[in-house]
């Protein structure tokens, strides 16, 4: 099968592009042929880089609905970019276009470019909720543009979580349910790290307890909210945060006036991301909303308990008490209570890690993921009655 991976291009170096790559490896493992396409923008270059492991990269002139000036509305009228993916999409000649969208609105114009080359055509959507739960500017006009353009595309659309499969069908009413599946999203093992030269370097004590994210600096993983739980846990509780974003300058600004400069590590962005989680003895997201986020995923890989917020595709990884525990987004006093309790135990977090390991191993690996894309390819192509749902 020759698959074609399109990316929006947002260029947010989070979750969704992380997909785009951890997939393609999957898909190409199992003989696909894969190329990936994407915007000709030097934001991309990194996701360039790191799909070329697998497959060819095409780069292609393209503004992302973000960088227009009225956003998804400027994209479902931008005709020269959808004839001018339609042209890309009837040369190239795949046997199916997977368009990878952040979020309901997002990349509609490839959407109806491939309509337009009538090419069989997969969406992935990581943030299913409207544009108006999200309190977007002009939001109900933008849900109204974008769930008509879903609604008549003859598309099939792959969701990352059950939960965000049935948000998808609320969003946008008159979907047909039959083209909307769910399929995990999955993660590699993790690779071996140096716990203590990790811990070293971030100037660790023998008692120091580390919570941990990796995450991008937004709203949306609400990083202050962080700052205000460790200002109330004992001294010898640290923060590192692995991530970067338009929060950066409030983030170091709260950790100077919650007197937590010595306490707190801001690494920014990071190649090696995945080997820092290994100095990590709690791995933490209070976030407002999630799809179903890698970075809880790759916690779990490195056998790291999880206290998360109870929102989307996060209740679907931790089983609350089990793997970690699920706390309401902004909850204070149940953040702290769980923490607390988490910290305190050192025989807890030497349990729920060992056991989050094992349901990642069970249920979120990279073979997991790629096969049940794979079954949805399959049935898009009319080759299966059946697929994941």
């Amino acid at each position: 099968m020759r698959v074609l991976l399109m990316s929006s291009s947002s260029g947010s170096l989070g979750g969704g592009e992380q997909y785009l790559i951890e997939l393609g490896r999957g898909l190409a493992t199992l003989g696909m042929e894969v190329a990936t396409g994407m915007s000709d923008h030097a934001r991309m270059d990194a996701l360039d880089s790191a799909c070329s492991s697998f497959g060819k990269v095409m780069r292609v002139p393209y503004r992302n609905t973000y960088d227009r000036l009225l956003r998804v509305v400027g994209a479902v009228l931008a005709r020269p970019t959808i004839g001018r993916f339609k042209a890309f999409f009837r040369a190239v000649r795949p046997d199916l276009v997977h368009v990878n969208k952040q979020n309901v609105e997002d990349g509609l114009d490839l959407l109806l470019a491939a309509k337009q080359a009538r090419i069989p055509t997969v969406a992935t959507i990581h943030i299913a909720r409207s544009m108006t739960e999200l309190q977007s500017h002009g939001g109900f006009l933008r849900d109204k543009v974008a769930t008509g353009v879903l609604r008549r595309s003859p598309a099939h659309f792959i969701t990352v979580a059950r939960h965000c499969s049935r948000q998808l069908l609320v969003s946008c009413p008159g979907l047909d349910p039959r083209r909307v599946h769910s399929v995990w999203n999955g993660v590699a093992c993790a690779p071996e790290a140096d716990r203590q030269a990790i811990r070293a370097e971030w100037g660790c004590r023998p008692g120091d307890l580390v919570l941990g994210c990796v995450a991008r600096l937004e709203q949306q993983k609400d990083p202050l909210f962080v700052l205000e739980l460790l200002a109330q846990l004992p001294e010898q509780t640290k923060l590192v945060w692995v991530g970067d974003g338009r929060l950066r300058d409030d983030f170091a600004r709260a950790t100077a006036r919650h007197n937590l400069v010595s306490r707190v590590h801001a690494e920014g962005w990071r190649a090696d991301a995945r080997r820092r989680l290994a100095g990590f003895d709690v791995f933490l997201l209070p976030s407002e909303y999630e799809g179903f986020p890698f970075a809880v995923l790759e916690a779990m890989a490195a056998g790291l308990p999880c206290v998360v917020s109870d929102v989307d595709g996060t209740r679907e990884a931790v089983i609350d008490g089990e793997t970690g525990f699920l706390c309401r987004s902004k909850d204070q006093a149940q953040w702290l209570a769980r923490l607390g309790v988490l910290l305190g135990d050192p025989g807890m977090r030497e349990r729920m890690g060992r056991q989050a390991l094992e349901r990642m191993r069970l249920h979120f690996s990279l073979e997991a993921m790629a096969a049940g894309t794979a079954a949805v390819y399959e049935h898009v192509l009319g080759r299966t009655e059946a697929s994941v749902h």
